[in-house]
């Protein structure tokens, strides 16, 4: 973690309030969207990922280690596969069609240091296709901080390249190795993981554009494609007309300033602007920012940095970005950052893959206001992943504040942190998947660096933080879940319904170096099996730690040192209600004090209002605020997205029916419809009438029946609706009656528990035993997405999940029972707490594991988020192998199991 003032190419610039009253309305921008469904956590990601530690191999599995400055610890999961000799591979079947691969690597730097370039054997069902050129240049670096190229300096790290090959077809079946041939000149190769891509066909030229190719540029010729790209940008500018980049790749050798204009490749595996050889300050790729209305569109960006020197200016994507300006779309690699832009309002990042910078992967930095960085990815960053340092080493154009990282996915950075802020006004990491973090914290909330100080709320919800808490250059042990107050203090930050897994070190860390944290509220946290290296907490205050947090509804598991360490001497955690595993374990006794920001509960005749920023939202309904009038922080759109859900948590002081009203914006030129569900059954549709504008806000209001205690409602955008609405809040009124009217019962597609096949004399289904059959056994998969394999589905633990690759149904899980076994009774489980969904799906069994029947034919349940289980019963059976199929499921684009038992 490490940032220096070194941005000086910035320009302000001041947002006219006539163009902020003008700015499109956030329902009629799903274009800027125009994505396959996202997951409800993380990025969409669609390529699928082999691990090598889980092929086939002769070369050496190494790993896992989890200290600093060994290959090991950087390689995702902590494990790879060395091949270091001639004849050695690792191999595996491609499971899904594909015409792309890319290979994370690492092989030996230069005796003095500066790399080696070679090759590896690419092979294809035992036939050779080609070699794929690997380097060490743009890895291996030493030392402390700012690096050396240097072996002498000792504390390797940056150990893993990437290679992208397009290649033919690969279809499911298809046979793929790696392999060290006699002429491939590494003394050896570390594989890390292959994925594999089926790349859409390149973008047609759009209308109305003008082409690069007509003002001189040459793809693949080698020579300087700078001035072609500028004198292209300037005629499209006069004529109103895009700049299009044709299929190629195409040299950069310099700064190319842009303001009001388009930019458009086609597609970025298809469009390359590359770095010079001779890579110097001067003559690096620099996309500089110079004024409002920019978007920048899908091609890639291969720079050629191989150290870091904070004097010299930022390549990648830089500068102020002014008003309504987007980047959607790009691949950036070899450069210092991704990206790193200042005094901009609304800017917005989409569909961004990072890889293997030198610096971060995004820093919003000075006077960077309501950006939004969403369904990107990072990978092999050398500094924070995503980041929002409100710094203050030049004039600001805004207040910083108010900017969102959302369904982001971050892997294996060689320093610091998944996302980190660092300041500003009611920032929001949300909806994010943050893995294999070696040398630093998943998500970080910290005052390290001057800048503007917290306000308003920081907000850190719905995230799963997997293998983090590492080594963190200068600051030793960090915590998966790390607060620091240091420059100034940490204030008022809300952390809800995440999953800590398989932290290295600390599960949540709070650390002072000068200044406090205080107003820390901490709810519906999981954290499960800390100290991967042999000791962590679930929770520790230390030494120095200064302020006070309220920890309600968070368990800890499998903490080898133990659920909670108090070592600060001047941090007070007040322990909510609803914990476990840690409440009192190794600290003062524990006060138990409610959570800072209950949910409210109306009495018999009055009245609570939720926002609905902070509902569970699922289904491509995400935060907004770029419209007046609204409560709270913001109001949540997307409304777009068939399957769109806010769900409320609704509390109710005694059963009976309450008025719902609804605060909502439609401007469309007609009525909208949604669906209210409430406690997972779907009660009515609703009308929504239309509106004079997108900043003019209105009410519905409906009688609703609320048992006593708690209860969710939801507002869904279904298939039958018409949506295209922005949501604010929901205030919950009246109630009282003892005896209410029933909630209409219909679940979203009720189907009852299918009945077993009849037979002409049926006998009656047994009871079911009570021994979980499925726990432990050998479980296999059709796919699965990001980290969420078949394994989290039967290890005992509600928290963790399978779920299958995006939009590649049917999707199954097969559980191998090890032998013939009667079994009457399936169960199925998703993590406690997630919004409702339907899916479909059926059961099959089978004796060898290769012809299958049907045992439960297809249906479709209802997860309800109160407890997430379905449970499934049928005639008894004989069977091996018991295959759970799903064809559809309303909360995700895959199946999706926490745990599937049999009995």
């Amino acid at each position: 973690m490490l940032k220096k003032l070194h941005v000086k190419q910035a320009t302000r610039y001041v947002m006219p309030l006539a163009l902020l009253a003008g700015m499109l309305p956030a329902a009629i921008v799903p274009v800027q969207n125009a994505q396959a469904a996202v997951p409800s956590r993380g990025a969409e990601i669609p390529w699928t990922t082999y691990e090598a530690e889980n092929m086939s191999t002769n070369g050496t599995v190494i790993g896992p280690k989890y200290d600093p400055y060994n290959e090991e610890t950087e390689a995702s999961g902590q494990k790879a596969v060395k091949l270091d000799a001639s004849g050695k591979y690792v191999q595996f079947t491609a499971n899904s069609t594909a015409n792309s691969l890319v290979v994370r690597y690492s092989i030996p730097d230069s005796s003095g240091g500066g790399g080696q370039d070679s090759t590896i054997s690419l092979y294809k069902n035992g036939t050779f296709v080609q070699k794929i050129n690997v380097t060490s240049k743009y890895s291996k670096l030493y030392g402390a901080y700012p690096w050396s190229n240097s072996p002498s300096s000792g504390s390797p790290r940056n150990f893993y390249d990437e290679a992208r090959v397009k290649l033919g077809t690969i279809n499911p079946g298809d046979v793929i190795k790696l392999q060290k041939d006699s002429g491939d000149g590494a003394a050896y190769y570390t594989i890390d993981f292959v994925d594999l891509e089926n790349v859409a066909p390149a973008l047609s030229q759009p209308s109305n554009s003008l082409s690069i190719t007509s003002y001189g540029a040459v793809s693949g010729d080698g020579g300087d494609d700078t001035g072609a790209l500028i004198n292209t940008i300037n005629a499209a500018k006069s004529q109103g007309k895009t700049v299009w980049l044709p299929p190629g790749d195409y040299n950069l050798r310099g700064t190319i300033n842009v303001s009001d204009v388009t930019i458009q490749g086609a597609g970025m595996w298809h469009t390359t602007f590359i770095g010079d050889n001779n890579y110097t300050d001067a003559n690096r790729i620099r996309i500089n920012g110079v004024g409002s209305n920019v978007t920048l569109s899908d091609f890639a960006i291969i720079g050629k940095l191989t150290y870091r020197n904070d004097d010299e200016a930022n390549d990648g994507i830089v500068g102020s970005f002014g008003t309504n300006s987007l980047v959607r779309n790009i691949w950036v690699e070899h450069t210092k950052v991704g990206a790193w832009v200042t005094n901009s309002y609304g800017m917005r990042f989409e569909g961004m893959r990072l890889r293997n910078t030198i610096a971060d992967g995004i820093n919003a930095c000075v006077g960077m206001r309501n950006t939004t960085i969403y369904n990107s990815t990072a990978r092999n960053t050398g500094d924070d992943a995503f980041a929002f340092w409100p710094a203050t080493y030049q004039a600001e154009s805004n207040a910083p504040g108010l900017n969102v990282i959302s369904h982001v996915t971050v892997q294996t950075p060689w320093l610091a942190h998944g996302a980190s802020v660092y300041g500003g006004e009611s920032n929001r990491v949300e909806d994010s998947v943050f893995q294999d973090i070696p040398y630093g914290a998943g998500v970080l909330v910290s005052s390290t660096f001057p800048g503007r100080g917290f306000s308003g709320t920081t907000t850190v919800q719905r995230n799963d933080i997997i293998r983090a808490g590492g080594n963190d250059h200068g600051w030793s042990w960090r915590g998966a879940l790390q607060f620091v107050g240091q420059n100034f203090p940490v204030s008022s930050v809300n952390v809800n319904n995440l999953n800590i897994t398989d932290t290295i070190s600390n599960g949540i860390q709070f650390q002072s170096a000068g200044s406090s944290m205080t107003g820390i509220a901490i709810d519906q946290v999981n954290i499960n099996r800390t100290g991967l290296r042999g000791q962590g907490y679930g929770i520790v205050e230390m030494s120095g730690a200064n302020g006070n947090a309220t920890i309600s509804n968070t368990s800890t598991s499998n903490t080898p040192s133990g659920g909670w360490s108090d070592q600060s001497g001047g941090f007070t955690i007040n322990v909510g209600s609803g914990n476990s595993g840690w409440a009192g374990s190794t600290s003062p006794t524990a006060t138990p004090t409610p959570t800072p920001t209950p949910t409210p509960t109306p009495a018999p005749g009055g009245s609570s209002t939720y926002e609905a920023e902070s509902a569970a939202l699922s289904g491509g309904a995400k935060y907004n605020n770029d419209h007046p009038g609204y409560t709270g922080s913001g109001f949540v759109d997307g409304y777009w997205n068939v399957g769109a859900t806010t769900q409320f948590n609704v509390n109710a002081a005694a059963a009976g029916n309450y008025t719902a009203t609804l605060k909502f914006g439609n401007s469309n030129g007609a009525a909208q419809t949604l669906s209210i569900f409430v406690n997972g059954a779907k009660v009515k549709t609703t009308t929504l009438a239309n509106l004079a504008n997108w900043d003019t806000w209105s009410t519905k209001s409906e009688t609703l029946a609320l048992q006593a205690g708690s209860n969710t409602i939801a507002y869904k955008y279904e298939s039958s609706a018409s949506g295209v609405v922005n949501i604010d809040n929901l205030t919950v009124s009246g109630g009282g009656s003892s005896t209410p009217t029933p909630t209409p019962t219909p679940t979203p597609t009720p189907t009852p528990t299918p009945a077993p096949t009849a037979t002409p004399t049926p006998t009656p289904t047994p009871t079911p035993g009570t021994t979980n059959l499925a726990l432990g056994k050998t479980i296999t998969e059709s796919s699965h997405t990001q980290v969420y394999g078949a394994s989290n589905a039967n290890d005992g633990n509600q928290t963790t999940y399978w779920e299958g690759a995006a939009n590649a149904y049917p999707s199954w899980l097969n559980v191998n029972l090890g032998s013939v076994q009667t079994v009457s009774k399936v169960v199925l489980q998703l993590p406690v707490g997630w919004g409702s969904r339907t899916q479909t799906l059926s059961i099959l069994g089978s004796s060898d594991g290769s012809s299958y029947t049907t045992i439960v034919p297809s249906a479709t349940y209802t997860f309800n988020p109160n407890a997430n289980t379905v449970t499934i019963t049928f005639a008894a059976t004989s069977t091996r192998h018991i295959r759970v199929q799903f064809t559809a499921n309303s909360g995700a684009t895959s199946g999706q199991v926490s745990e599937l038992q049999i009995y």
